[in-house]
């Protein structure tokens, strides 16, 4: 969600810059957009975790981050 928030702010525009932001390999910000693209923010928020392991982003923030990529207007409330 951060690189697609990076995106709508204007803070990148480009899979490099995103690379650079997140620290994470091009193909995986690269295939993050596509799924991105392709199915929509829900596909993106299906959590995979290894049983055991609690999720990093959770409850309230992760609400207002939802809402928050959902606004057109892109306007931070957070």
């Amino acid at each position: 969600m951060q690189v697609l928030w990076w995106l709508k702010t204007g803070q990148a525009q480009q899979v490099n810059q995103l690379t650079h932001l997140s620290g994470y390999h091009r193909t995986t910000v690269s295939k993050w957009l596509s799924k991105y693209r392709q199915a929509g923010l829900d596909a993106l928020l299906v959590v995979h975790t290894k049983p055991g392991l609690p999720a990093a982003i959770t409850g309230k923030i992760r609400q207002q981050l939802v809402q928050e990529l959902q606004d057109p207007e892109g306007k931070s409330q957070l």
